[in-house]
């Protein structure tokens, strides 16, 4: 909303639509008197006075900027946040949201590549918003008030915005002009930050605010989940460790039968060629034996 009232809309001005009927006579023919366009003038009394030459394409590249930057940080903030805590780096994103939004006036009005630097590094530290809050969850909230948690994020998330488009129009509007837009939600960024410094913890055993018995009560039903999702866990692993095994046994037992009956063919063909050597030795000694009876009978 800030954009329409910071840029010049009178410097870029929209083409017109070019005819797309295949016939110019039908077209001329049909063709309403145009309506005089808006001046600068009326434009200007309408709120829009910008004073910045940016482009459509221009306006376009800062308003992806802020999503290249949490494209590069997403995907490793969750592990950050539950090594560091999500409380400190939930507060140095929040803060460096804070910083880019005051310094918007001056860098926007100095120069344009400062300012899509400063929505990069906008960028960087909304990577860390989602996975911050999840790990907040989790030390938080019991699993089954944790949809809930979910649920009031997102519609307040939407209802901000919706409030916020509201509000930066009616500072566009007024003598104020747009760069109290971004004062005003930074001034509420520190405020917020004060408080969140000041009341929000890492674990509920830190936290000062809540009652012992509120405490016991989170404490036992987060160890709880936890105790069971390690259980599944071991008991999954003992099934796969199992399996394993008793894989490799029958593989080894097939693999001893094998062996086995190749040994038991090894010992059955020498015990035949034994026999064979044994009848062939007994029918030359019968053969001797006999030539010596006839000898001596002649």
């Amino acid at each position: 909303m800030a954009v329409v009232c910071m840029v010049n809309s009178t410097a870029f001005p929209s083409t017109a639509r070019s005819d797309l009927s295949s016939h110019p006579n039908e077209a001329a023919a049909n063709a309403q008197p145009q309506q005089c366009q808006r001046t600068a003038q009326d434009m200007a009394s309408q709120g829009y006075n910008g004073t910045l030459l940016w482009s459509p394409q221009m306006q376009s590249i800062l308003f992806s900027a802020t999503f290249y930057g949490s494209l590069a940080t997403i995907t490793v903030s969750g592990a950050i946040a539950d090594k560091f805590g999500p409380k400190a780096i939930l507060g140095g994103a929040a803060s460096v949201y804070i910083i880019v939004t005051l310094a918007t006036p001056f860098l926007s009005q100095h120069s344009y590549l400062a300012y899509f630097l400063s929505r990069l590094v906008m960028g960087l530290a909304e990577g860390f918003v989602f996975p911050c809050l999840g790990s907040m969850a989790g030390r938080w909230f019991p699993p089954n008030e944790r949809s809930t948690m979910a649920a009031i994020y997102t519609s307040g998330n939407q209802l901000a915005a919706s409030l916020s488009s509201v509000i930066s129009a009616g500072l566009c509007a007024s003598p104020l002009g747009w760069p109290a837009i971004f004062y005003l939600f930074g001034a509420l960024g520190i405020m917020w930050l004060i408080g969140w410094c000041v009341v929000a913890t890492n674990v509920p055993d830190e936290n000062a605010f809540i009652s012992v018995r509120e405490t016991l009560y989170l404490r036992e039903a987060i160890q709880r989940k936890r105790l069971t999702t390690r259980q599944a866990s071991d008991v999954s692993v003992k099934k796969a460790t199992s399996s394993s095994k008793r894989f490799f046994c029958l593989r080894s037992s097939a693999v001893n039968d094998q062996r086995w009956k190749e040994q038991m063919e090894d010992e059955q063909e020498k015990e035949g060629k034994r026999k064979k050597t044994n009848d062939h030795n007994q029918i030359g000694e019968k053969k001797d034996h006999g030539t010596m009876e006839r000898r001596e009978h002649e």
